[in-house]
């Protein structure tokens, strides 16, 4: 749409009229930019799930074979007397 644009603009004696071809090619090239960056922000969501549900793994295995801390949450006890 660019060529388009520029074509006419390039080779008509009064370039008016296809601005349109302009406006609509930057609304593309803007849309598409979105879309490269929230396909950017997915795959990083992605990783970060990942290595959340890593954890979660490794935390849930040292509970069952005791490893962890066995008084709980690891909070200190207050002593009541």
């Amino acid at each position: 749409l660019f060529v388009r644009f520029l074509y006419f603009y390039l080779t008509l004696d009064r370039p008016t009229g296809h601005t349109q071809s302009l406006i609509l090619g930057a609304v593309l090239v803007i849309v598409g930019f979105q879309i490269v960056v929230i396909g950017l922000i997915a795959d990083i969501i992605s990783a970060n799930r990942k290595l959340i549900e890593e954890i979660l793994v490794r935390q849930r295995r040292r509970e069952i074979e005791g490893e962890g801390n066995p008084k709980g949450s690891g909070r200190p006890t207050s002593k009541a007397s």
